[in-house]
């Protein structure tokens, strides 16, 4: 078998399988090149609202990624991780628990011809070997903690009330790894909600400011036409719009209410959580 016939095949099996939180990404465009230049007939639709793009797009905005030493942290099926290494000339570390999805991301490094930049860890995070990790410039760390006492950590947070004191020793720990995070957070754990959606910009702020970090920017999707999100500054916390979420059982489709008016129908939440570029707090 050659080369490209092994890839072709390993890129199929990674892409058929299903699994929790597979399909969960969008694929990065080195790879959906390569799909063009196989001739392939593979038709891979992510199962979440198309977010990665804009999300990338929000992230090397207001940070300059090039040739920085990344932690890409749950990362997936490596969106992240596999853009920022081919186009910013990133070195990223890859951690991902789940063995499909990180064998998923040596699948596509070997596509995109990464692997002098792109390590992939598969290895759960959690509090007792955050202190082994590598110091690097900055963490991704998008839609992982409120997984924790799930996925990881279960016997230190067993119940929604161990989950915020948790949290900010997690990210306590993180603030010694990096100077610099980029952080999403959500808002359910356990199908228990862990703060009120609408004021989901405060409470991350506060957690934020109570773990080591100093919140620079926020993004925030204003248009649920094309995802595109907005930036604001800190200091200009008051003009971000309060965005909640339901999910209308009638309809099956989540509700983003601004001051109580229905702005958009969508099929999850995840549109409203905002993203959070932070800088460690000096001592």
């Amino acid at each position: 078998m050659s080369f490209d016939d092994q890839i072709m095949k390993d890129l199929i099996d990674t892409l058929s399988f299903k699994g929790r939180f597979s399909h969960y990404q969008e694929l990065p465009p080195c790879v959906l090149k390569r799909l063009v230049d196989f001739d392939s007939n593979i038709n891979y639709k992510p199962a979440q609202l198309p977010l990665d793009s804009s999300r990338y797009s929000w992230i090397i905005s207001n940070l300059n990624m090039k040739n920085l030493n990344v932690i890409d942290l749950g990362a997936n099926l490596g969106y992240f991780s596999v853009r920022l290494a081919s186009e910013s000339n990133a070195n990223v570390y890859a951690y991902e628990t789940l063995y499909e999805y990180a064998k998923s991301i040596g699948v596509f490094s070997k596509v995109c011809g990464l692997s002098n930049n792109l390590k992939v860890i598969q290895e759960s995070i959690n509090l007792e070997n955050i202190n082994e990790l590598q110091i690097v410039d900055a963490t991704l760390h998008l839609n992982v903690l409120h997984h924790a006492g799930i996925f990881f950590d279960q016997e230190k947070v067993t119940n929604i009330d161990d989950w915020y004191s948790y949290a900010v020793e997690h990210l306590r720990s993180f603030s010694a790894k990096s100077e610099i995070m980029v952080i999403q957070i959500g808002n359910m754990w356990n199908d228990k909600v862990l703060f009120d959606s609408q004021y989901s910009v405060d409470y991350i702020c506060e957690l934020l400011n109570q773990s080591n970090w100093d919140v620079d920017k926020i993004g925030l999707i204003n248009d649920f036409n094309d995802f595109s999100y907005e930036t604001y500054s800190f200091s200009d916390i008051g003009l971000i719009p309060r965005i909640g979420i339901w999910r209308n059982p009638a309809t099956g489709l989540v509700e983003y209410k601004e001051n109580n008016v229905t702005i958009a129908e969508l099929s999850s939440g995840n549109a409203q959580r905002p993203i959070f570029l932070c800088k460690r707090q000096r001592d």
